[in-house]
């Protein structure tokens, strides 16, 4: 419920990333109804968000796979992960609202924004993973929990300007819970969701209106006079320094946060950088480019070498898993996904469009990217560094405005044949064969 957030050892070591998949989570964490202890044989209880994220990095590992093996071998046990998910919403209605473990120690009821939209995006990867392996009947389960919660999330936890926790009405706020507070977490599952690939699983301008208010609400670049009228957390970020607030509570809500507050209650009041690089990440996805870059260089600031060590963001304890959500905003930054099995790589840069240059890792080597504009011609190249990468699909974003006349792919001095397709501002190329590009090899993309 913690590991689950960070994006960095998937994206680099996919390999590592892989086999705790299978030796921990779908070996000695996995219970006989599908539950995965959130500390393996250490605590073998659920955490729903922990269960939720870990079902998305099934799919991520997956994706980061050359071949459909990992999937094919352990899809009855996903499969039965995914059903403990589906099953946690007790009146079908496609919003999660069980009284689990959660990331933030303490159990709670009602049905949570952050818990609920994690949730959607888990069975959503679960869709299209049970389509995968033609697996039908349980790909129209998911199909029909992701268009209910999608529906009621939308309509039932959006007070008009960010998404809630609406209470088990027989509790009426008994329990500790974010209920009408602005949440840094609220639409972490579209957070999730971009760094997959699903697409949009939250309605985008309820998700704007959700992330603009965490930006006025719950980011400052000085966090000395909110702790100072906020005691009780721990100090993360210091007077003087910026950060994003965990919770706040802009209506002013006498007992903002249940009747019977825990300890717990203190992580409200923290500035934690798992959970602040997570929303960067998914404020880069959304254009919301300068908020994000804020907010990382807030983070970067903070632990900066002239005061603190930058290979330690300490949060809830040292070296903590949870900061290596970092790179989910390299991730976005790019505008990069990839299903290595489907032979289908992205790359659509979320700046500097004409003149473009990062490194990518897929699932049997790494290279570097680079895109450029030339007059009205556009140039896309995969020069490989080590290791091969297998391509039958590579989709990049007009740079030019104008409708695209021709499109040359060259690997080496083979002439690929493809085809090709225009959707807005997005070009899919289907390669005819699968290309392999190995090491100290390029392939390269002309489109006119």
């Amino acid at each position: 419920h913690v590991w689950q957030y960070a994006q960095a050892v998937a994206r680099i070591f996919p390999a590592l990333e892989k086999e705790t998949r299978e030796n921990i989570d779908l070996g000695i964490a996995l219970e006989t109804n599908g539950a995965i202890g959130f500390r393996a044989e250490a605590n073998m209880n659920p955490a729903i968000d922990g269960q939720a994220g870990t079902v998305l990095r099934f799919y991520r590992e997956h994706q980061m796979s050359a071949d459909d093996t990992f999937l094919k071998n352990y899809w009855e046990k996903i499969k039965e992960t995914i059903q403990f998910v589906i099953n946690a919403d007790k009146n079908k209605d496609g919003m999660e609202d069980t009284p689990m473990e959660n990331t933030l120690d303490a159990v709670w009821s009602g049905e949570i924004s952050w818990i609920v939209g994690l949730c959607i995006a888990a069975v959503k990867a679960g869709e299209r993973m049970a389509q995968e392996i033609n697996d039908t009947a349980f790909a129209d389960e998911c199909k029909q929990y992701v268009a209910k919660g999608k529906k009621n999330m939308n309509e039932k936890l959006f007070n008009g300007e960010y998404f809630i926790h609406r209470p088990d009405p027989k509790e009426d706020r008994k329990h500790l819970g974010s209920y009408n507070t602005c949440d840094i977490d609220q639409v972490y599952g579209q957070s999730w969701a971009f760094q997959v690939g699903l697409g949009r699983i939250i309605d985008k301008e309820k998700t704007l209106s959700a992330l603009q208010s965490l930006w006025k609400y719950n980011y400052t670049p000085d966090i000395g006079p909110y702790i100072k009228e906020h005691p009780g957390g721990r100090p993360y970020a210091l007077a003087g320094e910026g950060g994003m607030i965990m919770n706040t509570n802009p209506k002013h809500e006498v007992k903002p946060y249940g009747k019977d507050v825990t300890w717990q209650v203190g992580y409200f009041n923290e500035c934690m950088s798992g959970f602040e690089h997570a929303v960067a990440s998914h404020m880069m996805a959304e254009g919301m480019m300068d908020e994000s870059l804020v907010l990382s260089r807030t983070i970067h600031d903070r632990y900066h070498a002239y005061k603190r060590n930058p290979y330690n963001e300490i949060e809830c304890s040292d070296h903590y898993a949870r900061a290596m959500a970092s790179y989910g905003t390299f991730v976005t930054a790019c505008g990069f996904e990839y299903h290595g099995p489907k032979g289908y790589i992205r790359f659509a840069p979320k700046w500097n469009k004409e003149n473009f240059k990062a490194p990518f890792t897929a699932a049997e080597g790494w290279g570097t990217y680079t895109q450029t504009k030339i007059d009205n011609k556009q140039q896309h190249v995969f020069d490989i560094k080590y290791g091969a990468i297998s391509l039958t699909h590579i989709a990049v974003d007009k740079i030019n405005n104008q409708k695209i006349k021709t499109v040359s792919v060259l690997s080496g001095d083979q002439k690929i044949v493809n085809s090709f397709k225009e959707d807005g501002d997005r070009i899919d190329i289907m390669l005819n064969d699968i290309v392999r590009v190995k090491a100290n090899q390029k392939l390269v993309i002309e489109i006119i």
